[in-house]
């Protein structure tokens, strides 16, 4: 049988940094602790 090539993420956090030149969004996994994906 082949190996899995799927990686399982759970939930994920998802935050828009909008600044006065360019908005942001950043997305995390929230099992990283707030470590940007």
């Amino acid at each position: 049988m082949a190996a899995s090539n799927k990686a399982v993420l759970g939930p994920l956090v998802g935050a828009v940094d909008q600044g006065t030149s360019s908005t942001r969004f950043l997305l995390s996994v929230s099992a990283t602790r707030g470590k940007p994906l």
